[in-house]
């Protein structure tokens, strides 16, 4: 038994050894050439490629850095470089038939830079309208047929995006991480994302998405559970921060989409929400219950109900909204019916609402029905405002008065 052990031991040694030299006899730089043209081809975008390697133990090939072409009439320069991408193979087909069959890619700490013009398009849409227009041939074999894989990851992303032209500064998505099962410019596949965000917070999204829209990548069709936390829209970018609207939100929502417009309904838990630049912030958090359809073509919107609760407060707000870089727009209707005073009061500062000094309302309800529209930094507001059985304790008309002759 012990003569039987050392022979097993010995031809696996052997065996290691011969894997381990198996990269000295095959050169697997000559692949190089033709996986960048069927790359190239896939994405429609110029794909340059580094040296290769090859592990015979992982079963990979390791292209050492990466670059992927912009759209030329977004930008010259690179729309991803990353320092390696890792390509899972077939090893049997690559050692003895020379062929370079791919089951997985992953690209590992890429650097992505996102550009939207100012008519909605993306720099991004128009990848893979080559593949995801064609259909797959199975008599034809090539080394990406369609760009179909087992596995797409990326690992450590950083994505920078940014408006054309540009409007402030850049904003950076760090740590992002994809993973892909079965991707197909051609059909559905699962995916899931997570990423930081500008300002601290973190967003992770599970769902499902494609085909890949053909004639327009960023109008594919997807179906999302998105999950936000520590969520500052303005320094996300979801709102510009001359709109005077700011909080801190963690967001539980499903959304999806088909192309057209995009279909949205879920809980925001809102913390320090303040409405005007010269307001202050709500002490009381407040939850949202929403349902908004979005049109993907000219960016507007229809908000079908926002229901916002604090302790015994609801109010309701719906309406539609228009969305242009740099700015937004809405016309919506707020209505709040027998809404305790003594609760709401705390609300009144975040909306830029003051007493006069040393005052407070007291007991009774209010009900309003306000009409609101404009642009978000110049909102119009108008409609009535009834207050039932509610007094103002602490103002003294006569003290308020001789301040003011006094002033003159």
């Amino acid at each position: 038994m012990k003569h039987t052990w050392k022979i097993v031991g010995g031809a696996a040694a052997i065996l290691v050894v011969v894997i381990a030299a198996v990269p000295l006899f095959v050169n697997v730089n000559t692949f190089r050439p033709v996986l960048e043209q069927q790359l190239t081809a896939a994405l429609g975008r110029k794909v340059a490629l580094g040296k290769l390697s090859l592990s015979v133990f992982s079963g990979s090939v390791t292209a050492h850095d990466l670059s992927v072409a912009d759209d030329p009439q977004f930008s010259s320069t690179p729309f991803l470089t990353a320092t390696a991408l890792h390509i899972g193979v077939e090893m049997r087909p690559l050692l003895f038939e020379r062929r370079l069959l791919v089951r997985s890619l992953e690209v590992d700490t890429p650097k992505i830079h996102l550009m939207h013009a100012a008519n909605g398009v993306w720099n991004f849409s128009t990848i893979g309208q080559t593949a995801a227009s064609r259909t797959s041939n199975p008599q034809q074999e090539s080394i990406l047929p369609n760009l179909t894989v087992d596995q797409f990851n990326v690992k450590n992303g950083n994505v920078v995006v940014d408006s054309l032209p540009a409007q402030g500064p850049s904003l950076v998505y760090s740590q992002v991480e994809l993973s892909v099962q079965g991707f197909s410019f051609a059909k559905q596949f699962p995916y899931s994302l997570k990423s930081n965000l500008p300002g601290d917070g973190t967003v992770a999204v599970v769902g499902k998405a494609g085909p890949i829209d053909a004639h327009n990548a960023a109008n594919t069709a997807f179906d999302a559970q998105v999950t936000l936390r520590h969520l500052d829209p303005v320094a996300a970018g979801f709102l510009d921060k001359s709109a005077g609207v700011t909080l801190l939100a963690d967001v539980d929502a499903h959304a999806a989409a088909d192309g057209k417009r995009v279909d949205s309904n879920g809980t925001v838990h809102t913390q320090r929400l303040q409405l005007r630049p010269d307001a202050v912030p709500a002490p009381k958090p407040i939850d949202i219950t929403y349902h908004v359809i979005h049109n993907l073509q000219d960016s507007t919107g229809q908000l079908q109900d926002a229901a916002a609760e604090t302790g015994k407060v609801t109010l309701h707000l719906s309406g539609t909204y228009a969305l242009t870089p740099g700015s937004a727009s809405v016309k919506m209707n707020l209505v709040g019916q027998g809404l305790p005073i003594d609760e709401l009061q705390s609300l009144l500062p975040a909306a830029g609402v003051t007493l006069p000094s040393g005052s407070a309302l007291e007991g009774g309800t209010l009900t309003t029905n306000m009409n609101i529209s404009g642009p978000l930094d110049h909102l119009t507001i108008s409609g009535p405002v009834a207050l039932d059985n509610t007094r103002l304790a602490g103002f003294n008309a006569s003290s308020q008065l001789k301040g003011l002759l006094g002033a003159a």
